[in-house]
């Protein structure tokens, strides 16, 4: 219910010439538009604590993983056989000019 239509309904109550059962229907609507605002409420508080629970918990997480001891590192089989494969070579300055202007 918008502002607009709550004052209008409050305006009608006040006329003199008003019969019970118009009253009734509005008092009937004011309830129904405040239920619907309280249950939006409740809402509204279930889903900030949920993402309240859930932002600690992932922040506790975070912590919990920055802290922990890592594991200790052995290197697999296939690297003792000699089957790695071994990084390129890096090239100094003078063999990076010398293949760019053609070996010269």
């Amino acid at each position: 219910m918008t502002r607009e239509e709550f004052d209008g309904l409050l305006q009608e109550l006040t006329t003199e010439d008003l019969t019970t059962e118009r009253q009734l229907e509005i008092f009937s609507e004011l309830q129904s538009d405040k239920q619907t605002s309280i249950d939006n409420y409740n809402s509204l508080l279930e889903s900030s604590d949920k993402l309240r629970n859930d932002y600690n918990s992932l922040k506790q997480k975070s912590v919990e993983d920055f802290f922990k001891v890592g594991k200790e590192f052995k290197p697999s089989s296939n690297d003792d056989d000699g089957n790695k494969e071994t990084e390129p070579k890096l090239k100094s300055y003078d063999e990076i000019v010398k293949d760019m202007i053609g070996g010269k």
